[in-house]
């Protein structure tokens, strides 16, 4: 299962990004392109081992605001990857809690390492991922997930998309294809 963390560095367009994702979220314009370019980037990153992206598509958009007292229950995406961008999120806020689907004993034949380096013998298929203000997290749609009851002061506001990754035509996937029909 790969999940892929991204860090928007440019200050002014995270500013800029507050207002016109939350406010406006469905007009086209130039900042939101800006953004977009920059998101379609990581999830060309993200699919280097693919080695046939060709672009990608937003299925949908929104923004999910989470007030102090409220979480998000356990729930899957469509498209084939899921993309959260956090508008607003500090320490103070909940992580995004993301359920492995693989079985409690396939466990034993690794170590979970986290971000800091270390390592986990533990036999948990919940892993909670940090979230701040300018983090892009990628995922696979199929993965369930949720966020704890924000116990912070201020809201956790998150932008988050259903992407479809549209891949080049290659002989790989002619084949494979082919002998699915």
């Amino acid at each position: 299962v790969k999940m892929s963390k991204y860090y928007l560095e440019d200050q002014e367009l995270l500013d800029q990004l507050k207002e016109e994702l939350v406010y406006n979220p469905n007009k086209n314009t130039p900042i939101q392109e800006k953004f977009y370019n920059w998101v379609s980037e990581c999830v060309k990153d993200y699919s280097l081992e693919f080695n046939d992206y060709d672009s990608m598509e937003v299925e949908g958009a929104w923004a999910n605001i989470q007030p102090t007292g409220k979480d998000c229950e356990v729930h899957t995406n469509g498209g084939s990857l899921i993309a959260n961008y956090y508008i607003y999120a500090d320490s103070s806020h909940p992580p995004l809690r993301v359920y492995d689907p693989r079985p409690p004993n396939f466990y034993n034949a690794y170590k979970i390492i986290k971000e800091d380096g270390s390592t986990s013998g533990s036999q948990s298929t919940i892993i909670d991922i940090p979230v701040e203000t300018g983090t892009l997290l990628l995922l696979p749609s199929y993965l369930l997930h949720s966020v704890p009851v924000n116990r912070g002061s201020k809201d956790r506001i998150c932008w988050s998309m259903n992407l479809k990754i549209k891949r080049k035509f290659s002989a790989h996937n002619k084949v494979y294809n082919e002998k699915n029909l």
